[in-house]
């Protein structure tokens, strides 16, 4: 490197100097005043540019060159003032960790710069491993800034932006796939505020999801890689080995339910019989594991000595990745009847009553929803209907009632937004009636004053894929940041909610409303008449018009059973195409049902719908399922904005 002067019209600012942030760079005006008083205390470094031999790049000393160029175009220094140098000539990778380790020393670089730089110097055939020795750091934290530089291009620009912030764009680096990262970063910039956190991000990317670590350890690692799957490590867990993403999740299942089928029928050769296999045990009156029920079977080379009855199995994974067989008695009465077998033979010579006429006498005692929440052996009953009519289990029950009451909370936000009043009315005529009368929630179908029952975890995945419940979350993050809800001082939210047009305190009843909803079915037992009755009332209870809110998904179909899915598609197709159905492996058969059901726009699930009249004018059924359509679009993307 050898020491030299050239003028300012000699040099140009080189493409390998690593500040790109044009407020730090420009920051020139004390650097300016030192360059009058005392002179240019450091040489500029600069290297011949590439097919020009009469100019150089200045690549270290970027500002210092700004700096006397603005001097000299205001006539504080002479055009041809001798510019102190020092003259490189090094390889393009070498140049870049020059700039860099010349800038961080100096006023520092903006972390971003920072990570472009070492990008740059890898791209020019740096090694990692030396650019991390360079500035006495291990390797990791090279491969870190390395990550953080290749982030998908909307992520880096909001973090360029500090519209994130360094340990939300590490959540992001977890994983170089560009395409998971633009996914998650589609829903993330939607986020609520207090939402927007690195957790969020690894969620979404499923960084270190504890249900995939269970699968990875069942099948063995080995096991998953040699049939082309990879797992990423998160370059950013405080330890190496303990976080990472499974980037082939379906490879990985279909790996895990061979394994799975495999152990199935091991156990059925092992008990010398057919066993069915549930996905959960079996539950008592409480809705808990009903232990009392749980069979612990002698075994020894291969058989399982199982006693008479019916008998259920549970396959399960636990947190060390070991298959967990458990054996089960199917109900209390099985477990009684092997007990007690002269029990069993009174029964069997008995004549089987008919299973429709004694589900029709229970049906018509549970009446409304009102028996089902006071009395638990109601709610047995109503359940046991469900599972012979619809084949549902328990949790499936609850997500068909969060999602009927989630449409009919779209309903009546919509009915308000085009000018209606039936939510604002229900809301004050139930609080009302609750209180002068004693009426229960579950009779007149909403909560008194307080919040409506918790939705599982389950249901609240199947409601976020539907459209009604997205506009409902967007509308309540909306109402939160108008002055009669954000406004600290209770007289002031007041008077805002007084100063509210009445279009927006409508809406916002019909909202609250709609919160407060109890969930319902179509179904015996779990029905209330009056959640039909306002459907009714506000001319939305046609299935056409109740599609637009909520749409069938793979997940929906996948909660019946088969047969229940074969009697869906059966008046679609025809007799030879059902016969193809038939013969389809589960994940097959749902996929075809989904498409099938999508062609129909006005098939909604029965569980879900409403009691509607004779509607004549499917036309105007129709442009109301349009509207809603419309009204939902806008609004979410709205508040998206």
């Amino acid at each position: 490197m050898t020491s030299e002067t050239r003028t300012i019209d000699q040099l140009r600012l080189s493409r390998f100097n690593v500040r790109t942030n044009e407020e730090d760079a420009n920051a020139t005006d004390a650097l300016e005043q030192s360059i009058i008083e005392h002179g240019l205390l450091q040489p500029l470094v600069i290297h011949p540019l590439r097919g020009n031999a009469m100019k150089w790049g200045v690549h270290a000393g970027g500002r210092r060159y700004r700096a006397i160029r603005r001097l000299i175009e205001r006539g504080a220094l002479p055009a041809d003032w001798p510019v102190d140098v020092r003259v490189t000539d090094l390889s393009d990778s070498a140049l870049y960790e020059l700039s860099l380790a010349e800038n961080l020393l100096r006023r520092g670089l903006r972390p971003h710069e920072e990570f472009e730089a070492i990008r740059r110097a890898v791209d020019a055939g740096a090694p990692v491993s030396e650019i991390a020795a360079h500035f006495g750091h291990p390797e990791r934290w090279a491969q870190q800034h390395l990550r953080l530089a290749r982030l998908a291009p909307p992520v880096l620009e909001a973090f360029k932006s500090e519209e994130i912030g360094l340990d939300v764009a590490r959540a992001f680096a977890a994983t170089e796939d560009d395409d998971a990262q633009i996914a998650a970063w589609a829903v993330f910039r939607n986020e609520p505020e207090w939402h927007r956190r690195p957790e969020t991000v690894r969620r979404l990317l499923k960084i270190g999801d504890a249900e995939l670590a269970r699968l990875l350890r069942f099948v063995g690692d080995a096991a998953y890689r040699d049939a082309g799957g990879r797992f990423e490590l998160d370059l950013f867990a405080e330890e190496a080995e303990a976080r990472g993403r499974v980037t082939d999740e379906g490879l990985l299942r279909r790996l895990a339910e061979e394994r799975l089928s495999e152990i199935r029928e091991r156990a059925r050769a092992g008990a010398g019989r057919v066993i069915r296999f549930a996905k959960e045990p079996p539950t008592n009156d409480y809705r808990q594991t009903d232990k009392g029920l749980q069979i612990h079977p002698a075994e020894a080379d291969g058989k399982i000595e199982l006693p008479e009855g019916d008998i259920v199995a549970t396959l399960e994974i636990d947190e060390a990745g070991e298959a967990l067989l458990r054996w089960w008695w199917a109900t209390r009465k099985a477990m009684s009847e092997a007990s007690h077998p002269e029990r069993k033979k009174a029964a069997a010579a008995k004549p089987a009553p008919d299973p429709r006429k004694i589900y029709a006498v229970d049906v018509e005692r549970l009446g409304d929803g009102a028996a089902v929440s006071d009395n638990f052996s109601a709610r047995s009953v109503a359940d046991a209907s469900l599972k012979q009519e619809e084949g549902l289990t328990q949790e499936g029950v609850q997500v068909f009632r969060s999602l009927r009451r989630a449409a009919l909370s779209a309903l009546l936000a919509y009915d308000a937004a085009r000018g209606g009043t039936v939510g604002r009315d229900y809301l004050i005529w139930s609080q009302l009636r609750m209180i002068f009368t004693g009426d229960r929630a579950a009779k007149i179908g909403i909560k008194g004053l307080q919040p409506a029952d918790h939705d599982s975890d389950r249901a609240r995945d199947h409601l976020q894929q539907q459209p009604g419940y997205r506009h409902l979350a967007a509308e309540c993050e909306r109402l939160k940041s108008e002055p009669f809800v954000a406004d600290p001082d209770p007289v002031a939210a007041f008077m805002a909610w007084r100063a509210a047009d009445e279009a927006t305190r409508n809406e916002a009843a019909a909202i609250v409303a709609g919160l407060a909803l109890e969930r319902s079915l179509a179904a015996p037992g779990y029905r209330i008449a009056l959640h039909d009755a306002l459907a009714q009332e506000m001319g939305l209870a046609d299935p056409a018009a109740l599609r637009a809110v909520i749409a069938p998904t793979a997940d929906l179909l996948g909660e019946l059973p088969r047969l229940q899915r074969l009697a869906i598609s059966q008046p679609l197709v025809s007799d030879d195409r059902q016969r193809e159905l038939i013969r389809k492996k589960s994940d097959e058969l749902t996929a075809a049902v989904l498409r099938l059901v999508q062609g129909e726009p006005a098939w909604v699930h029965p569980l879900i719908a409403f009691d509607a009249p004779p509607n004549p004018d499917a036309v105007a059924a129709r442009s109301d399922q349009h509207d809603i359509e419309e009204y939902l679009a806008g609004e979410i993307a709205e508040a998206a904005e």
